[in-house]
């Protein structure tokens, strides 16, 4: 902890002189300790800042600690210059003055943290041993602060004063353009001017400044959506953001409409540890969109204690994101399937990897899609019969004709086969398929199958796999997940999707024989599906690591059943203390399995998402405090079984 003086009670000004002289005694024992990483830097660990080359030389050359203080920034840009704030000064680097002493300059703090001042001048007076008046500005110097002008650095490290010897909560001062001499008669006469601490009052004054960087918010959220969002914020202001105390620092957001009124404001997290300026912290938000759709602007913002948002001072502090909120797709109405185009799944065990699922992964409004691979794959007609074989990297463009329902497949701009209503690409051995035209999430094992929907308008890529290793891409939690958390989850990833495929379901949310697959990816590629069901990124997600694949495997083919029966395993985010049964959020009878429970482990927490069923931050919790994914199961779902399938 470095020294950090302010003016007060008479109190804290005693402490502060005392602490003052000690540092002016200490001053040059200090920077000989002080390590060196080079002949070139120097390291103050007080502060954790470095000075460096040009700004050194001017540092150690011109007054060291005593004139100027620690270094509370690296250096930074500031108006096309580059600078470098310390306790009592700002060092500012000017190239069209290189190899001059004019090189470095100070920056003018004085003449900016006395802006809205008036001194009133002097008249003037003949200059003499004891006295001096600059006409520049219409003030004198006088006694012993002329005498510290003079043996200090004069005009070229202070500037010209700009006002008298002016009272200040009782201690005595004087304003230059660069610095504030302050006056202690009680001291020997040779500590009795120190030095103000202007530059962290700049940086006290100024507050948090941030510059963030999102990861993990969907770009179509749904109304009321919980997301996962992680944000790293780097500290570009001149000051050190608190974690704690009376002028702690935290991460906020809010929503704003259209006439950039709030509509929603969102938590605040807290900093996890002092940051430094230059230094980046991250955070993680559960971030809920707000009620109602349209298009808002996401503003992300630094909160201190005692001052509120940095943007209420400063518009340019916050980081802005325009984001449309959309109302989830009404539940779809059951209509019988052409006969030319049945979806042939069922829920049938097909493989000891379980029943096959058929997933919508892209959608499109365009007639044509590319579909490749990393190694061998063929393309099959609706009877299974090849329509044409590709090899590794080959890229196919479909294209559907509305016209006849047929679909076109084009290597190169060359027609090579074309297929009635749809056509099913077939993995050859390991080889993993890609659908290029998707911005992420490209890869997927298996089967894509492109198919025309008439219900939605649009066309598809449907991704069909055994249900194991559709649990395995599911990105609701990240690797860093505990293990019993994951275990907890792959039953209720795996329960969630089987009731998308069991008859008992139709009508509740379930696609039925609406779509020609089972259940939408739910991310941002899926319109009008975004949010509706899982977040599903295929093999995409089996490259972030093993720990919930090996979670899956630990849990294969088992699955939540009530009386024998699959239930809608719902979850969500993160709770607020207690669970919310299924009525009291969607309404009708509800369900003996979906009733209210009370969560201790997110006692005092907010709610983020619908509250139904089990929060998945919860059970982080649990498993890290040694609770089964068992226990947790039925601790959220009351009275359900953990069947095995298969």
């Amino acid at each position: 902890m470095y020294l950090s003086c302010t003016k007060g009670s008479a109190v804290r000004q005693f402490t502060r002189c005392v602490g003052l002289v000690i540092l002016v005694l200490l001053c040059a024992a200090s920077l000989r300790g002080v390590a060196r990483a080079d002949d070139h830097t120097v390291y103050f660990p007080e502060t954790g800042m470095s000075v460096s080359f040009g700004f050194k030389r001017f540092f150690e050359q011109r007054g060291g600690l005593e004139i100027f203080g620690y270094p509370i920034t690296p250096e930074i840009q500031e108006n096309g210059f580059t600078v470098q704030y310390f306790q009592r000064a700002r060092f500012e680097y000017h190239p069209e003055h290189a190899g001059t002493r004019y090189e470095v300059q100070l920056g003018l703090l004085g003449d900016i943290l006395t802006s809205d001042r008036n001194f009133a001048k002097v008249a003037p007076v003949t200059n003499t041993a004891d006295v001096r008046y600059f006409p520049e500005t219409g003030h004198t110097v006088r006694g012993a602060f002329l005498r510290f002008f003079n043996a200090r650095g004069g005009l070229d490290i202070f500037g010209y004063p700009v006002s008298e010897v002016v009272d200040e909560d009782g201690q005595l001062v004087q304003y230059f353009q660069r610095s504030r001499f302050e006056y202690h008669p009680q001291f020997p006469a040779e500590f009795q001017i120190t030095l103000g601490l202007l530059g962290e009052e700049l940086a006290e004054r100024v507050g948090p400044r941030g510059r963030f960087w999102i990861d993990g918010l969907l770009p179509a959220p749904l109304i009321n959506q919980a997301m996962d969002v992680r944000v790293a914020v780097q500290n570009v202001g001149i000051g050190r953001w608190a974690s704690q105390g009376p002028a702690a620092v935290s991460v906020g957001y809010r929503w704003l409409d259209s006439s950039g009124a709030e509509a929603l404001v969102g938590e605040r997290v807290p900093l996890p540890n002092l940051v430094l300026a230059g230094s980046v912290a991250q955070v993680r938000f559960g971030v809920v969109a707000p009620g109602a759709p349209g298009t808002y602007t996401l503003q992300w913002d630094l909160w201190q204690e005692g001052r509120g948002w940095a943007a209420a001072r400063d518009p340019s502090a916050a980081t802005r994101q325009v984001v449309t909120i959309h109302a989830p797709a009404p539940p779809p109405t059951p209509v019988p399937t052409p006969a030319s185009t049945p979806n042939t799944v069922s829920p049938s065990i097909t493989s000891e990897d379980g029943m096959t699922i058929r997933v919508g992964v892209f959608s499109t409004t365009e007639q044509s899609m590319r579909i490749s691979g990393n190694g061998g794959f063929r393309a099959e007609d609706e009877s299974g019969k090849t329509a044409r074989a590709f090899e590794a990297d080959e890229i196919v463009t479909v294209t559907h004709l509305p016209e006849s329902g047929r679909y076109r497949l084009l290597l190169s701009g060359e027609t090579v086969a074309e297929v009635a209503n749809f056509v099913r690409f077939i993995a050859e051995g390991n080889t993993i398929l890609s659908v290029p035209d998707m911005p992420r999430y490209q890869q997927y094992r298996n089967i894509v199958e492109v198919r025309y929907s008439a219900y939605s308008e649009r066309l598809w890529a449907i991704n069909e796999l055994p249900m194991e290793y559709y649990v395995k891409g599911i990105g609701e939690e990240p690797e860093s997940f505990p293990a019993e958390g994951l275990k907890a989850a792959t039953v209720a990833y795996r329960t969630y999707a089987l009731s998308h495929m069991d008859p008992q379901w139709a009508g509740l949310g379930s696609l039925g024989a609406s779509e020609p697959f089972d259940i939408g990816a739910s991310h941002a590629y899926v319109p009008p599906y975004v949010g509706s069901h899982q977040w599903y990124l295929g093999y995409y997600r089996e490259t972030l690591g093993g720990n919930l694949e090996a979670a899956a495997n630990a849990t294969r083919g088992q699955f939540l059943t009530y009386d024998g029966k699959v239930i809608r395993a719902a979850y969500y985010s993160r709770a607020d203390g207690m669970t919310r049964s299924w009525q009291e959020v969607w309404g009708g009878p509800g369900f003996p399995w979906a009733v209210a429970v009370a969560d201790p482990a997110s006692e005092g927490m907010t709610l983020h998402g619908h509250g139904v069923g089990m929060p998945l931050q919860s059970t982080k919790i649990l498993a890290e405090q040694g609770m089964t994914y068992d226990r947790m199961l039925k601790m959220y779902y009351t009275g359900v079984e953990l069947t095995k399938l298969y």
